[in-house]
Order: structure tokens, then sequence, then C-alpha cells
């Protein structure tokens, strides 16, 4: 099963809505989507397990800092991954310092990488993610030094990003148009994604959905 770059940001921007998250950080996850599979790397089932875990109140989504600087989730559940993601985006010029990002028990931590990416990006500078000692390094341009469509990363990992002296060697890579996606984890995907259509009522009609109450056939 495959579909086009648009047709995977449109349709996880609605799912994470329908799962109980915001608008916004609805189009976070629709581009880092977006970017992960335009690396040919289809994170579709992380981001169903997300969702179902954001549906069964299995996540944090509020992040403090812990006394010796990292963050965590404020009642003690694993870290959302695109709510990390943002923050780190956020926090970029403080990676441009020098200052490492450190963070506990973070759920699929391969949603991660197109934050990074883009943080890199703002900070201009290279950037190393390492989650529980799996690593991939970014240039300063925001592009992944890791072939991602044959990684797989820890789940519940202790995530740290930081700047790397190393030199980034990125490897010419061509974007994918249209990847494949694993079916199953798709279909629940879609799930999440039918609750935000909402079903067609009088007053709906009546206030522009559809023909209204004129029928010109």
């Amino acid at each position: 099963m495959n579909f086009s770059l648009n047709e995977i940001e449109a349709e996880v921007r609605k799912a994470v809505r329908g799962a109980g998250l915001s608008w916004g950080l609805g189009e976070e996850a629709g581009k880092a989507a977006r970017w992960l599979a335009s690396q040919n790397a289809d994170a579709s089932r992380a981001l169903a397990d997300i969702l179902d875990r954001h549906d069964r109140h299995e996540l944090d989504v509020q992040i403090v800092r812990s006394g010796d600087g990292g963050w965590r989730g404020k009642n003690g559940a694993p870290l959302c991954p695109l709510t990390l993601g943002a923050a780190i985006c956020d926090d970029a010029w403080r990676l441009a310092g020098g200052e490492a990002l450190r963070a506990e028990r973070v759920a699929q931590p391969l949603l991660l990488l197109p934050f990074v990416a883009r943080a890199a990006r703002a900070a201009h500078r290279s950037l190393m993610l390492d989650a529980d000692g799996w690593q991939t390094a970014f240039s300063a341009a925001g592009r992944c030094a890791t072939p991602l469509a044959v990684k797989a990363m820890p789940e519940g990992a202790q995530v740290i990003c930081k700047e790397t002296r190393e030199s980034v060697v990125t490897p010419d890579t061509a974007s994918f148009a249209r990847p494949d996606v694993d079916p199953s984890a798709w279909r629940r995907i879609e799930r999440f994604a039918y609750r935000t259509y909402v079903p067609a009522t009088e007053h709906s009609r009546l206030h522009g959905a559809g023909a209204g109450m004129i029928d010109n056939d």
C-alpha cells in the first residue's frame, strides 16, 4: 500500500486531532510523517501506536524539568514524541549554544527524527540524537546521515539531543514520492482520522454543508 506525501501528511494531521490532540500538534505530526516517508522510513506503526496510547490516556503531553535539568512527563507516564519534538524545535537556541537536551522514557523515538532535523536547520548546527545508544546524526542543513529504512529504535528510551563536532556525511538519497506504508497500521490511523468527520445534520446543511435545502436536480 502506498500514498503520496500529501495524502500521508493530510491523513496524519486529522488522525492526531481525532486522537484528542490539538490541530496545531496535528500539523506538526503531519509534517513529521511526511518527512519520514520522504526518507523511505515507514513510521505508520509507530504513529498508530502513539494514537492508540493517547486514546487510552497512557502518554504524557506535559513536560517538566527534573532535578538534573532533564525533561520528563509531568504525570510519570512515557513522553509523547510529538510533544517532545515540538519542544526540541522551540529550544533549538539552546542546542546552538552547546547545551544538550535530555528526556526520560520517550515513546516511539523514531518520530523525533524529523523534529531534530528541523532543529539542526534552526540552530545551524550538526546534531546527534541518541536513544539508549541508538545514534544518528544530522547535518546543519537537516540532512540525516543514517539510512532510516533499516533502523529500529528502542521503545521508552532515554533520549539525548546535542551538537556533534564530528563531521556529518549525509548520503545522496532520492526523495520518495509514494512510499510504502504498513496496511494494518494505516487502517488504524484512518480510524482516528474518521473521527474528525462531522455527520451531516439539517443544521449543517442549512449553514453550508453539501447542497443545503436547495435541490437543483
